[in-house]
């Protein structure tokens, strides 16, 4: 199952009973984000649109690369320069810094979507950063 690529906002109007887009619930569902491998991290010029793109999946499914696209990005400095680290950091299957191994979603004060992606790392202990966002798709 792939995530479609549906924009998910704020303004949806299908929420779930846990207060989440049905978008943002079919993202957390997908399988095979558990080893992800984060391969390209950017910022418009303007510092308001981040885009992550995660190479995802396993033998039994496929591999596929999961866009996640935050308009209205808010990323600490600190949370960004280790997005850009782990990045850049991503050579191939065998030759990475960390592996995407978790995530979750709440929607936070000011209507904003929040979304909290942990990475394991082998010689470090594992980094967690936070993205909230007018919407994400």
């Amino acid at each position: 199952m792939r995530w479609n690529g549906t924009r998910a906002s704020v303004n949806d109007m299908t929420i779930s009973a846990s207060g989440l887009p049905a978008q943002i619930r079919e993202l957390l569902d997908l399988k095979g984000t558990e080893d992800g491998l984060i391969v390209k991290v950017s910022k418009d010029t303007a510092g308001q649109n981040l885009r992550i793109v995660l190479r995802c999946g396993y033998v039994q499914i496929g591999c596929y690369d999961l866009e996640l696209a935050y308009s209205g990005a808010q990323v600490a400095a600190e949370d960004e320069a280790i997005l850009f680290d782990l990045a850049v950091t991503t050579v191939d299957v065998r030759n990475h810094k960390a592996d995407f191994c978790r995530h979750d979603v709440n929607m936070v004060s000011g209507n904003l979507i929040e979304h909290r992606l942990e990475f394991y790392r082998v010689d470090e202990p594992n980094v967690c950063v936070s993205i909230r966002s007018r919407d994400l798709r």
